[in-house]
């Protein structure tokens, strides 16, 4: 299904005279192709090259967004005890870092409903190498070999079950 809106003369409400022209291709289902407008007018890609550049910015937006998040993450860990409780200073940083991430988000999420797959594809690879390479460890127990922090079936005991937060690996 394609919706497409296209207007030659528009006047507006005070009767002056001037003339739009857009034409404007509005996608409901998945497409492919380097033809795409991502969220704005001036971010259109016509060719190839300025496709696989806006993918490759997409991807590092995403991929950068989760590691503001294990930024968040690791502040909200380490500033919750004293001296930070009650530093109005981390708490301003804190809600700014978190604006911040969340207005990357919706970024993301907007470019996901131009609809088009490679942009679907890219944003959704970047969330996952980023989850990768900095969410994978957080948790780490400090006697497993694995690095999980579920224990072996051999040292199955009720001192291992509890995960042990290592704040030192990310410092």
């Amino acid at each position: 299904m394609n919706h497409t809106m296209s207007n030659n003369n528009v006047t507006s409400g005070n009767n002056t005279n001037s003339t739009m022209k857009s034409h404007m291709v509005m996608h409901m289902t998945f497409y492919g192709g380097q033809k795409v407008v991502i969220l704005f007018d001036q971010w259109t890609t016509t060719t190839w090259g300025y496709y696989i550049l806006s993918l490759l910015a997409l991807f590092v937006i995403a991929f950068l967004y989760q590691y503001l998040q294990y930024r968040l993450t690791r502040m909200a860990q380490t500033c919750s005890s004293p001296p930070y409780v009650g530093s109005l200073f981390i708490r301003i940083l804190h809600s700014s870092m978190f604006t911040f991430a969340v207005a990357i988000a919706y970024f993301l999420m907007l470019a996901v409903m131009t609809f088009n797959a490679g942009i679907f594809i890219v944003i959704t690879l970047g969330f996952g190498f980023g989850f990768f390479f900095f969410h994978t460890n957080i948790n780490n127990t400090s006697s497993s070999s694995s690095g999980c922090a579920i224990p072996t079936s051999s040292a199955a005991t009720s001192s291992t079950l509890t995960p042990k937060v290592d704040l030192t690996c990310c410092a």
